[in-house]
């Protein structure tokens, strides 16, 4: 099973627009948000601090609790268990002391966050102190075939180099070494910059290079000869406030309100009568 990646964060437990589907059950989507609890039951709150495969597998675990969930739920359904007096009962129960108190906070949290206006000074201000949060760095298309030896790399190139259109050459002879299709799918590295953690013979590489070229020899590194082509070059870029602005605002109104939220929650505990038991 090929499993998304899940990113759980505070922001999740919070709106769902967030929440990504997963995978899909007999019609039914099964979102990030909806694992979340299972992941942390499984890990016992732990999550966070685990290495990446045993996170996978945690992962892997709570979608097929999650599966099995929807399957049997449907199965419920078909038994006409809405109909019972007891499923009804435990209903309304769950509306009043589930569904209800979640709802009530969501529909608050969201229009006081709302209610937060952010000026054009304020906008001005953030994007003047964060310019360079907010500048795109050169991206580059970067493929490349990885073998063993130097030989093998430089038999690569010259085949490449020896055919009329480049690209495909390099692409059908991806295909080949990786073992896919034409497309060379596997030999793509995405779009790379100047931090991208790479290691520094390829990096170095592949930032010289232009769009649509093969590097002309192979580069050495500690996992073998790579044989480099860029597909594309996207030249670095300074965003303006008029294209940040949106982002600017979101991230200044959060920022006002979670003062204002936590100056709340300080009054509320104060005059609260909290009981430990």
């Amino acid at each position: 099973m090929k499993i998304k990646k899940i990113i759980i964060s505070a922001v999740m437990l919070v709106t769902s627009a967030m929440a990504q589907t997963v995978v899909e059950v007999n019609g039914h989507n099964i979102d990030e948000r909806e694992l979340i609890p299972i992941i942390q039951k499984i890990t016992r709150g732990q999550y966070g601090s685990l290495p990446d495969d045993k996170k996978q597998m945690a992962q892997k675990i709570a979608i097929d609790q999650a599966i099995t969930m929807v399957l049997l739920r449907d199965e419920a359904k078909r038994s006409d268990i809405q109909k019972t007096k007891a499923y009804k009962e435990e209903f309304a129960k769950y509306i009043k002391n589930v569904v209800e108190p979640t709802l009530t906070y969501q529909v608050w949290f969201d229009r006081e966050l709302n209610k937060i206006k952010v000026s054009k000074k304020e906008t001005q201000e953030f994007y003047t102190k964060n310019k360079e949060r907010f500048n795109q760095p050169k991206l580059s298309q970067v493929h490349h075939i990885l073998v063993k030896t130097e030989s093998e790399a430089k038999n690569l190139i010259k085949t490449i180099k020896s055919s009329k259109d480049i690209k495909s050459k390099f692409m059908e002879l991806a295909g080949k070494m990786m073992g896919q299709g034409k497309e060379g799918g596997v030999s793509a590295l995405g779009a790379l910059h100047k931090e991208s953690p790479m290691a520094i013979p390829f990096k170095n590489a592949y930032m010289k290079m232009k769009a649509f070229t093969l590097n002309p020899k192979p580069i050495k590194t500690q996992f073998g000869f790579h044989v480099i082509y860029v597909d594309g070059v996207q030249a670095a870029q300074k965003r303006t406030l008029k294209e940040v602005k949106p982002l600017i605002v979101k991230n200044v109104r959060a920022q006002k309100f979670e003062k204002i939220l936590k100056a709340k929650v300080m009054k509320l505990r104060e005059k609260a009568k909290i009981e430990f038991k």
